[in-house]
């Protein structure tokens, strides 16, 4: 897969998706993909992201629809990427927090802000179950492949709590803080 949720430099929750090229083994035939496949398909949400704000900030991606979620409520209204377009699960590209990463894992930029546990599924989220765990430090669930939770204060690791997937690297000489102050969303 080839991913990006970010924020974009208008200030809102960005999003966006590399489409499935037909020559990928499994992808289905389409007539957006025929020919070359690959396509961008950016997405954004409509709030404004204030400095110094804690959030909590999600996105789903179902096959066809994205939902932005600001502090465990839709931001924006459900974008529709049409039913013949589908993500490519074949990406060589590496994953990264606060930056964006090339196949050979270079960087590229930097997020100039605090970031506290980052969580990767395999499964769409609903609203309900969003907040239902969006203040709680989860170490497991169906679905979930990668939860970074950030709580080592030093160092230059941030350990994956699911099993068998991996741990973090941080770069760059990364600064700790006091962690986000569950649930009350105020800033450090």
């Amino acid at each position: 897969m080839n991913y990006f949720f970010g924020i974009d430099t208008t200030g809102v929750l960005a999003a966006d998706f590399e489409e499935c090229a037909r020559a990928q083994t499994g992808c289905p035939a389409t007539t957006s993909n025929a020919t070359q496949g690959g396509q961008n398909y950016p997405a954004r949400g409509t709030t404004v992201i204030q400095n110094n704000v804690w959030y909590h900030a999600a996105v789903t991606f179902d096959g066809r629809y994205w939902r932005f979620y600001l502090n465990g409520i839709q931001d924006g209204a459900t974008i529709d990427t049409g039913a013949s377009r589908f993500p490519r699960w074949d990406s060589i590209q590496h994953a990264g927090l606060g930056t964006a990463m090339n196949s050979t894992g270079v960087t590229s930029g930097y997020f100039a802000g605090v970031l506290d546990e980052t969580r990767i599924w395999n499964v769409v989220r609903t609203q309900a179950e969003i907040q239902a765990s969006m203040n709680a430090e989860l170490t497991g669930g169906a679905g979930l492949l990668g939860r970074w939770g950030m709580n080592e204060g030093t160092g230059t690791a941030a350990a994956n709590s699911v099993v068998g997937n991996p741990n973090g690297t941080l770069t760059n000489g990364p600064l700790w803080v006091a962690g986000f102050p569950m649930p009350d969303l105020i800033p450090p």
